[in-house]
Parts: structure tokens; sequence; C-alpha cells
């Protein structure tokens, strides 16, 4: 698969994640007024859940044999994926007062970096192949 389709097609299925993550998180926070971080964690945990099955059968196309396997590394890096976002929606919202949803954003584009290089390397990689490598092929 050529770089450009493959970019293409984890953008997709990431901006289904975030227009999801943000429409979750709206509809708890602002019409169930439930906190923000509850909000903001389900919102981004839904997101995370469809974004693997679509990566998993559409971005990348791994074998279903590999799922479990796929399945308990793809929680380690969506764990890891909440915490980042957190992280950057309460440092940017709590100390350096900016709009909790312009943070969103900002916690969005970062985590987009951080998945796309360890679903790549981690989670997808079934062949086994090394960093160097993936990023010799292009993804």
């Amino acid at each position: 698969m050529g770089f450009i389709i493959f970019i293409s097609k984890f953008s997709i299925a990431g901006l289904s994640g975030v227009i999801i993550n943000f429409i979750t998180t709206y509809i708890l926070k602002e019409k169930l007024k439930i906190n923000q971080y509850i909000s903001n964690s389900c919102g981004i945990t839904t997101a995370l859940t469809i974004n693997f099955m679509l990566n998993k059968y559409w971005t990348f196309q791994t074998p279903q044999e590999n799922i479990i396997t796929e399945i308990y590394q793809y929680i380690i890096i969506m764990i890891l994926s909440v915490v980042m976002n957190h992280l950057t929606v309460y440092t940017f919202t709590s100390k350096l007062k900016v709009n909790f949803y312009v943070s969103k954003v900002l916690a969005v584009l970062l985590v987009f970096f951080w998945n796309i290089t360890m679903h790549t390397i981690y989670t997808f990689n079934t062949e086994g192949i090394d960093a160097i490598e993936i990023l010799k092929r292009g993804f």
C-alpha cells in the first residue's frame, strides 16, 4: 500500500474517531451535565474502540488470527492515549487557561502522531518488522 493511501486511510479512520469523540463528549458534558473529564474519557474511549475496528480491517488489513494479540496491544496504546489526552486537555485548560474544546483539538493532534507511530510499529505490525525498516518502506 502506498504511503499516501495509508496516511489517507489512517486519517479518515482518525477523523471518524475525532467526530465521534467530540459528539460523545459534547452530549455527555453539555446535554447530560456529566463532569467534563468523565465526558472526555467516554468520548476518547468510544472513538479509540471504533478506530481499532477501522484500522484493523481497513487501514492495516491484518489477519483475523492476530486479533487477540492486537486487542491487548491496542489496549496498552489506548490507555497511554487516554492518559496523554487527559494530560494535554488538563494542562491547556487548567494551567494555561485555553478553551476546553481548543485543548481537545490540541490533544487530538498530539495523540494522532502517537497513534500512527505506535500502531504501525507495535499494534498492527504482523510481520515483526523493526521500526527503521517500516520507516524505510514508508509505513
